[in-house]
């Protein structure tokens, strides 16, 4: 069967929602797109603090338009000082390098940047999760 597109473009006004219609049929489909991402980085400072940074964001395509939303959340416990606060950021930024080696393909890269976290003089202990979710659905 040969999909073909429906009229001289897409549907929708712009919004990145397909419309199709079929050689055969004539009927008319819509497809819709999401991806989700979440990462939670957990630090415990050789002081005993604790810093988590939490990043959320949203991606959507459907019918009428699209949306994208990004949230990040920073909570501190305890007083951070200059040395260990420099770690902090270090070790985001490592964890941000790591992300973006994954998603490339470059496990070992990731898993480097990631085991760099734990060198730095002020962590004591660190935790992160991280997922990632796509979702196409498609309806006739």
């Amino acid at each position: 069967m040969q999909i073909q597109s429906a009229g001289a473009g897409f549907s929708g006004h712009g919004s990145g929602v397909e419309r199709f219609a079929r050689a055969d049929r004539n009927q008319q489909v819509e497809v819709r797109a999401s991806r989700r991402e979440s990462v939670d980085l957990k630090l415990q400072t050789a002081d005993g603090d604790t810093v988590t940074l939490s990043a959320r964001a949203l991606d959507a395509l459907e019918r009428g338009g699209s949306a994208s939303a990004v949230g990040l959340e920073i909570s501190i416990e305890g007083n951070l000082s200059a040395d260990e606060l420099k770690d902090v950021q270090q070790a985001a930024r490592s964890l941000l390098k790591a992300l973006t080696q994954a998603q490339r393909g470059n496990t070992q890269g990731a898993l480097r940047s990631l085991a760099s976290i734990g060198q730095q003089d002020n962590i004591a202990s660190a935790s992160f999760h991280y997922e990632r979710q796509h979702s196409i659905s498609y309806y006739a």
